[in-house]
């Protein structure tokens, strides 16, 4: 995969938190708003 800068400007964060019977999950992500570029996101408990 090759190596490009990006102009990243303006990003949004955004984590969601949910409870589940056995605990709670939360996944967290971020997008350069400009192009709606997917930057990355993670799932954790």
């Amino acid at each position: 995969m090759g190596q490009s800068r990006l102009d990243l400007g303006h990003v949004q964060a955004d984590e969601i938190k949910v409870k589940t019977q056995g605990g709670s999950a939360w996944m967290a992500m971020a997008l350069m708003v400009s192009s709606r570029l997917w930057l990355g996101g993670v799932v954790g408990e």
